[in-house]
């Protein structure tokens, strides 16, 4: 037999083995990140990644359940091997020690700062530089940078940590810090949701970050080789109209 032919045949075993592996219903988790997913009135889950995933393992046949959880939760579920699987996250050194990370994110992220309406002519951003001397909100176990959380610790700016982005909003509308940082997409949905628009702005000119947005896989749960699949048919469905057509409905141009 042929080297190539052998290569062929042991990359359709090992693809054949893996899908198999995962035949069974997987357990897939997420938190409440409006608008990339929700409980929606009638208890379901909706959002747009909750779509994405429901097309791209529809495609792949594959079956799963899906449940909610707070976001600190979710990642000890996929690090301890109690979920399959979880969407959305940014990708990280310590999340990529017990997830497996696809090559294809299921979008992209764009993060800012956000302050009241009633401080836009004495606050501004154009460094981490400007955080000083003011108090700043985060969530517990966001990612955010490695620079932005160097800086915090060796300038000890005053921050406060809550559980969700709601609480963090909250707490800057009612004066309790200065700054919030977070995802653009997320914020837009919140803010509207909280009836906070009037009452809170993001600074465009500074972006903190951007960063895809994956689908995460439990490395005790889950085989590469599935990932590498998922990773296929994610980039394959972004292609078409069906993607194009969730995001517009999401996010508009």
């Amino acid at each position: 037999m042929g080297s190539t032919l052998k290569r062929i045949l042991l990359s359709f075993i090992t693809l054949t083995f893996s899908l198999a592996i995962h035949a069974k219903e997987l357990s897939l988790v997420v938190d409440p990140w409006p608008p990339y997913h929700f409980e929606q009135e009638d208890g379901s889950l909706g959002g747009f990644g909750v779509e994405v995933i429901e097309k791209v393992l529809g495609n792949m046949n594959q079956p799963y359940k899906l449940t909610m959880k707070p976001f600190a939760r979710v990642q000890s579920d996929i690090k301890n091997g109690k979920a399959d699987g979880s969407f959305l996250a940014t990708e990280n050194e310590e999340r990529k020690t017990y997830a497996y990370f696809p090559q294809e994110s299921i979008l992209n992220s764009k993060w800012l700062f956000y302050i009241r309406k009633e401080d836009q002519t004495k606050l501004s951003i154009s460094s981490y530089e400007d955080l000083k001397g003011h108090k700043v909100g985060l969530v517990k176990s966001y990612t955010y940078t490695d620079e932005f959380w160097d800086f915090i610790k060796k300038n000890d700016i005053q921050h406060k940590i809550v559980s969700k982005d709601d609480q963090a909003f909250k707490m800057l509308a009612s004066g309790r810090v200065d700054f919030v940082p977070a995802d653009q997409g997320n914020s837009a949905q919140l803010l509207k949701d909280l009836n906070l628009n009037d009452k809170i702005m993001p600074l465009a000119n500074f972006t903190m970050k951007e960063a895809g947005l994956f689908a995460i896989w439990s490395k005790k749960q889950v085989d590469e080789g599935f990932v590498d699949s998922f990773s296929q048919a994610l980039k394959d469905f972004k292609a078409t109209d069906r993607y194009k057509e969730i995001h517009q409905r999401y996010f508009g141009n």
